[in-house]
């Protein structure tokens, strides 16, 4: 019984590190660490290490990147900023952040169908709900 308690208990704490590590955005800086909130649970970008970044990663990072400047932390990101540009940091992370793809919408369907061997998704979950149907 005490067992089965202890293996409980350790199920809790490894679920409730999870979960914040999912909840979480981890950035380091030259001169800090800070924790930030992200929007959505997941694992990407849990630990960002941005002492060398370039534009380019901010575009790579552009969650992070939109979330810090959403919460007002930008600043952070100072260390990205071109000095000679004479601009502020936060429009030059929006410009990078512009001139970069915009992020796919999770809940809008692709706009591409995979296909392998001239078949597509669509039309191999259709042959799937007949046999699917015709099974039961």
């Amino acid at each position: 019984m005490k067992t089965i308690i202890r293996l409980i208990v350790l199920v809790l704490i490894v679920g409730g590190w999870g979960l914040a590590a999912a909840a979480l955005h981890v950035v380091r800086t030259p001169s800090t660490i800070t924790v930030v909130p992200k929007n959505r649970l997941g694992l990407r970008d849990t630990y960002v290490d941005t002492r060398s970044w370039t534009m380019e990663d901010v575009v790579k990072h552009a969650d992070v990147t939109r979330r810090l400047i959403a919460l007002g932390k930008a600043d952070l990101l100072g260390n990205v900023a071109n000095p000679k540009d004479g601009q502020p940091l936060q429009e030059q992370l929006h410009e990078a952040l512009d001139r970069a793809q915009p992020p796919a919408d999770a809940t809008q369907p692709a706009t591409r169908t995979a296909s392998r061997d001239g078949l597509t998704v669509a039309k191999a979950i259709s042959q799937l709900d007949i046999v699917w149907g015709e099974a039961r």
